[in-house]
């Protein structure tokens, strides 16, 4: 599943609407959306709202994992899908402190700084950051 946010023009109105997707070979399929009554990110009761309207009509098992940019980070969002039991994967900005292979802070970017432009790596282990165990990360 990917959760994302986007802005579609409706004449000179711009609709803010927070999009929850099923992702099958890389291409999205929304099946929860909310229209946001507001410019700007989403907040987290927003986000829990469409997570939960997906959990209700389908169940937390049909979760694989949850992805998401780095708008979608931080500790409250985190505790949510711990809570739910929902792994995830999350873009950080690059100066997002992660602990290391040897359990010392560092910014994320360090980590990825051996990966080629244009190229992803993906940490499978899980790290801590901010006090929270991340189920893996995407730096963008």
């Amino acid at each position: 599943m990917a959760l994302d946010r986007t802005i579609w023009k409706a004449g000179a109105v711009g609709v803010n609407i927070l999009t929850l997707s099923i992702v099958y070979c890389e291409i999205g399929f929304p099946v929860v959306w909310q229209v946001l009554p507001k410019a700007g990110d989403s907040d987290t009761t927003e986000r829990e709202t469409v997570i939960e309207i997906f959990i209700n009509l389908f169940g937390v098992s049909h979760i694989a994992c949850l992805f998401g940019d780095c708008e979608f980070i931080g500790k409250d969002r985190f505790r949510f899908l711990k809570r739910q039991q929902i792994k995830f994967q999350m873009g950080l900005l690059k100066d997002t402190l992660v602990r290391n292979g040897c359990g010392k802070l560092a910014h994320a970017w360090r980590l990825f700084a051996s990966t080629r432009v244009n190229h992803m790596l993906i940490i499978e282990q899980a790290r801590r950051m901010w006090a929270w165990i991340c189920s893996s990360a995407v730096v963008t």
